[in-house]
């Protein structure tokens, strides 16, 4: 058996999908006119020509989110309650990026400790959601120290939010996803950076400020203490070529 995992698609395999393949800055008006669409869709290639509000929250709920949590992590795996599954992901459908607190969380929804931890992983290796863990050196400590959930598909399609802030976390996940994001950064007095990439042996900082006001202190803090030479702050429209880039989405999700 040859196993093949097919990730979403990208936003530039998206653009293939529809027909442009290069000249991007010439075509950026049209570029971020279908970037609103790949919001929408979430990078699955049969959506591609979907316009239908309804028939794509549709496809993503029934074919794909219901699908796996009542049909496929069933079949591999003893669950009591495949509804619980699905609460678990609405919370992390509404709050991509939340920092979940196992205990906290498990008394909420009224089940153990382990058996939210479980959930989780399954919901992981059905690669409906993935964690980040808070950036240290040391691996042992990151992985004891909170964690950040996002989803493997993210999209407005999942969701009937729509508003501003809701389509800025979206877009923090496809950030984390372009990337294959697995870290964040988060200290005891709330600095904190959004992904973390470690690269041929350098440390960088990636900050998203699609609707904030832009502020780099945090970036500067951890590329003081981390000595790194790049930073990156992803923009909506903002641009520079300085050690912390400025760049915006679009661009750099082409790059």
């Amino acid at each position: 058996i040859f196993e093949f995992n097919l990730k979403p698609l990208s936003f530039k395999e998206y653009l293939r999908f529809k027909g442009i393949h290069s000249d991007y800055i010439l075509n950026q008006k049209r570029i971020k006119l279908m970037f609103n669409h790949y919001l929408l869709i979430g990078g699955f290639p049969e959506l591609v020509d979907e316009n239908n509000l309804q028939f794509i929250r549709k496809y993503i709920r029934e074919g794909i989110i219901e699908k796996t949590i009542f049909r496929d992590i069933p079949e591999l795996f003893s669950i009591d309650d495949p509804s619980m599954l699905n609460s678990i992901l609405n919370i992390i459908i509404d709050n991509p990026g939340i920092i979940i607190e196992i205990s906290e969380l498990s008394k909420e929804l009224g089940i153990s400790r382990q058996t939210l931890s479980k959930y989780l992983f399954y919901l992981e290796i059905s690669q409906l959601i993935r964690k980040l863990y808070n950036y240290s050196r040391n691996k042992s400590t990151s992985e004891k120290k909170l964690k950040k959930y996002y989803l493997n598909f993210p999209c407005l399609g999942a969701s009937y939010k729509n508003d501003e802030v809701y389509i800025s976390k979206i877009i923090e996940n496809i950030c984390v996803l372009h990337v294959d994001g697995k870290f964040f950064w988060r200290t005891p007095q709330k600095d904190e950076v959004d992904i973390i990439v470690e690269r041929k042996g350098e440390i960088i900082p990636i900050e998203i400020k699609y609707r904030d006001k832009i502020n780099k202190k945090s970036v500067v803090k951890f590329m003081e203490k981390y000595n790194s030479k790049e930073g990156y702050i992803i923009t909506k429209d903002t641009e520079n070529k300085e050690n912390i880039r400025f760049i915006p989405l679009w661009k750099w999700l082409l790059e």
